[in-house]
């Protein structure tokens, strides 16, 4: 049983998504509250009405409000009888929900990846879910994708990226495909160039200009590229699609960078990607902090904390001065964004002169007139990032050039087809550590400071075999996941085949291990912006490093962690011993240095 919805603050459904499951509950429940004739339902095989949804979900939505405005202390999840449960996150005042029966802990993680994926695909403006079927339809798909892999890729379900081991000269052949980017610098003057082969990254090239990836834009690259693969993929073509990706935290245009995405496949396990950066930066990025800053009031006045909405207003008024300046070198521009500029230009000043006359009088009756206001700003917001980022996307005009960096790539790695489909399968075996580290079964590596991912792969006597040894992995990484965030670093505990380990630790730039002042435990409630652990929806150990090293740059720290399975006859002892040579030897053993640099 499993639905999605998002309402916005009208309590408007702009988006749903529900299984037949979840379909017969909803039903059922409008009919025992009287909203569906019983005979209609009986014999309807349509999906259900959005009012009906509405109506079923209103007296909860309305509690959610009153809790976020009045006591600024909203639901997070609600569990009901049945094992039935629902989940809520709010942003951009629209308030997204998840009902099902899975865990609460996966139905929390779904639902935050779940909007991480309406950020990259509409940006701020959320209610292109409504009036766009082609982004509903592929927000709908790319989750659908990272549903499946969640549950079978040891990337999607760590969240990391898991790099290619081979040798300098394959290296140097892809990195020298990539470059031919270089040779159409009018078309690719702010981009990047990316191998995989099946979900392990290859080689990255990156233009100068360009704003850096991380590693979560990476992992979601690799399930765009899934998801196109679900459907019979013709030889030749380009598949291309606008997204807005994060970039890397603490860089100046960080936050909603507008990316056309190009997939072009080598082979049937060698995939190109090409980025280019498109519209105005500057626009995209100012636009996209207005958004917040304008629900940040209103979130203000709606919680009637009028002590700190001068200091949110100014916040405001100048991004609002800083994207009026951004909209000024605008070059080329047409006469309906002129005119929807000119429109933002009036209400907002209108707008202005009323909050002025408040900061002056300090009359509550004049807050009405903000409030009637207040969602004038927020629709020509809408209008202006639709008609200068979103109508101006045109993902065909460059593709003639990418099939020819295609053909280069290609051309550089004709003798290396095979050996590449091959270790596509099989990166690197565990049967290399037995001699070594006896009875060790498996282990994952992963460096934070670069979200890169070491493990074998997962390998049995049998497929049944196989699944089980994996359902044992998954729910290691589960259950250590579950006492991190109580601010558990180190772990270890037994069933009765297999003995578990889990560690985090941290260095510093000179690799001297360094213990955190203060373990945050992220369990508490009260702890807000509460993130899943994982980079996709929110960089997690980011924050852990932020609150366990407060004094110190996080830039400067290095988080590592590392998951270990053992027979449960190696005793204690020895696998403490293969923990730390592991930790302390894995980056000599597969070949990669720790510098991040050779990733991004």
């Amino acid at each position: 049983m499993d639905g999605l919805f998002i309402f916005d603050e009208s309590n408007d459904l702009i988006y749903s998504k529900l299984n037949n499951k979840i379909s017969e509950k909803l039903l059922e429940l409008a009919k025992n509250q009287g909203l569906l004739d019983e005979n209609n339902v009986e014999h309807s095989n349509t999906s259900l009405d959005n009012n009906i949804i509405m109506q079923i979900f209103s007296p909860l939505i309305t509690s959610q409000r009153i809790m976020l405005c009045q006591f600024d202390n909203s639901y997070s999840s609600i569990q009901c009888e049945d094992n039935f449960t629902i989940v809520l996150e709010e942003i951009l005042g629209c308030l997204f929900l998840k009902a099902g029966t899975d865990s609460l802990e996966f139905m929390e993680k779904s639902l935050k990846t779940f909007m991480s994926f309406v950020k990259r695909i509409c940006g701020p403006n959320i209610y292109l879910l409504k009036t766009d079927i082609d982004r509903k339809a592929q927000v709908n798909t790319l989750y659908n994708t990272w549903t499946e892999l969640y549950f079978e890729k040891q990337t999607i379900f760590i969240e990391a990226i898991e790099q290619l081991l081979v040798n300098s000269e394959v290296k140097r052949k892809a990195l020298q495909g990539l470059r031919s980017i270089d040779n159409f610098k009018d078309d690719f003057q702010k981009s990047h160039g990316l191998l995989f082969v099946d979900d392990k990254l290859l080689s990255l090239y990156s233009s100068r200009q360009s704003q850096p990836l991380s590693a979560a834009d990476l992992i979601f690259i690799t399930i765009f590229i899934k998801t196109i693969l679900k459907n019979k993929v013709k030889p030749k073509q380009i598949y291309s699609e606008l997204f807005f990706f994060d970039g890397v935290t603490g860089c100046t245009q960080s936050g909603c960078i507008p990316n056309i995405v190009h997939v072009s496949f080598i082979s049937d396990d060698i995939y190109l990607v090409v980025l280019t950066e498109h519209s105005n930066l500057n626009v995209s990025n100012n636009l996209f902090d207005i958004f917040f800053a304008v629900q940040k009031v209103k979130n203000l006045q709606s919680q009637g904390d009028l002590e700190n909405l001068r200091q949110a207003y100014d916040t405001m008024d100048f991004q609002i001065k800083q994207i009026q300046d951004a909209l000024k070198r605008v070059k080329n521009i047409n006469i309906d964004v002129e005119e929807a500029i000119k429109i933002f230009g009036v209400k907002w000043d209108l707008l202005k002169k009323i909050y002025l006359e408040y900061f002056k009088t300090k009359d509550r009756n004049i807050i009405l007139k903000i409030e009637s206001n207040l969602p004038k700003i927020n629709d020509s917001l809408k209008m202006l990032f639709n008609l200068l980022i979103i109508k101006t996307c045109h993902v065909k005009q460059s593709q003639v050039k990418v099939v020819d960096v295609s053909t280069s790539v290609e051309e550089n790695l004709s003798s290396f087809k095979e050996f590449l489909t091959v270790k596509s399968h099989t990166n690197f075996s565990i049967t290399s550590y037995l001699e070594e580290f006896p009875g060790l079964v498996h282990f994952i590596h992963v460096d934070r400071s670069n979200n890169r991912l070491t493990a074998p792969n997962i390998e049995a006597t049998s497929e049944n075999s196989q699944i089980n040894f994996k359902k044992k992995v998954w729910s290691m990484v589960e259950f250590s996941r579950q006492y991190l965030n109580k601010g558990h670093l180190n772990m270890m505990w037994k069933d009765v085949a297999f003995h578990y380990t889990y560690f985090m630790w941290f260095e510093d730039m000179n690799g001297m291990a360094i213990k955190p002042k203060d373990i945050p435990n992220f369990s508490v409630v009260s702890l807000k912006p509460q993130l899943s652990v994982g980079i996709l929806s929110g960089d997690y150990y980011q924050r852990f490093i932020e609150a366990a090293f407060p004094k110190t740059n996080p830039n400067k720290i290095k988080c590592y962690e590392l998951y270990c399975i053992h027979l449960g006859l190696v005793t204690s002892t020895v696998v403490l011993e293969h923990c730390r040579r592991l930790a302390a030897t894995i980056n000599d053993v597969v070949g990669i240095s720790r510098n991040s640099t050779d990733l991004l």
